[in-house]
């Protein structure tokens, strides 16, 4: 059943770029179409044009997610040359024939390429293509897009705030993981619409270790933070993760 709607997925994918496929002269112009989704479903839809290619990236929403709380971020398309569409096209197509680093199935976290006529290859999670492949995408972004939005942007600058540190277990979608928990920030009321009930506590970007901070949990306490918006597992979108805000804890002052 699986296999069933991940083919549907993909003619759909081709099916949605074929109105905005270009001509030249008299003749159809029949470009070479390429699709890569990432281990969160994310995906790029590769197709060439006359002057080069084009790179549509598409998010998964966190209702499509199987989390239910992540999402890939915003959408984005460029417009490459002919040497990065050639040299993207390439590593695509030799990413195909290394049979190593492939997969039989479409296994969690796995990459898939559908080359041009449809033809899938699954890339084990750990693939060194897999690595390669998504690193390429996030250059090219970087090169052609004109303007990004930082995901991770502050609400404000570094601020001293009074409030509660809460720790909690854990809670994916299918229920809560013993054995893991994670901090939260709950500020006192604050005259300020600024200000969210709550904040999850990032600690791979704070300068509070975890051992340091259990000493003040369910204790009133005054933080030096940064508040922010952006993902909570990961610091950037190739990796699955949840999204809203949080606050850096950069010192813990009482």
């Amino acid at each position: 059943m699986k296999s069933i709607l991940f083919s549907t997925f993909i003619v759909c994918s081709f099916s949605s770029l074929k109105a905005t496929l270009p001509m030249e002269g008299n003749n159809e112009f029949a470009p070479k179409k390429y699709v890569y989704i990432d281990g969160n479903n994310n995906r790029y839809a590769v197709v060439q044009v006359a002057e080069g290619g084009t790179v549509d990236y598409l998010p998964i929403t966190e209702a499509e997610s199987s989390s239910g709380t992540y999402n890939g971020g915003e959408p984005w398309k460029i417009t490459i040359s002919k040497d990065d569409f050639a040299l993207l096209t390439d590593l695509l197509n030799k990413s195909t024939k290394d049979l190593a680093q492939l997969s039989e199935e479409r296994n969690m976290g796995c990459g898939t390429i559908v080359l041009p006529k449809n033809k899938t290859f699954f890339l084990r999670m750990d693939a060194a293509n897999k690595t390669a492949i998504e690193t390429r995408f996030k250059a090219l972004k970087k090169k052609y897009l004109v303007k990004t939005e930082n995901t991770d942007a502050p609400a404000a600058d570094t601020v001293e705030v009074t409030g509660k540190i809460v720790e909690r277990n854990f809670v994916s979608k299918k229920g809560v993981v013993q054995g893991i928990t994670e901090f939260y920030f709950v500020p006192n009321q604050i005259k300020d619409s600024n200000y969210k009930e709550e904040y999850f506590v990032k600690l791979s970007k704070g300068k509070v270790l975890r051992d340091e901070l259990k000493k003040y949990v369910d204790k009133e306490v005054k933080l030096k933070c940064v508040r922010m918006r952006g993902l909570w597992d990961a610091d950037d979108n190739t990796h699955q993760s949840r999204f809203g805000d949080y606050v850096i804890i950069l010192e813990v002052i009482k």
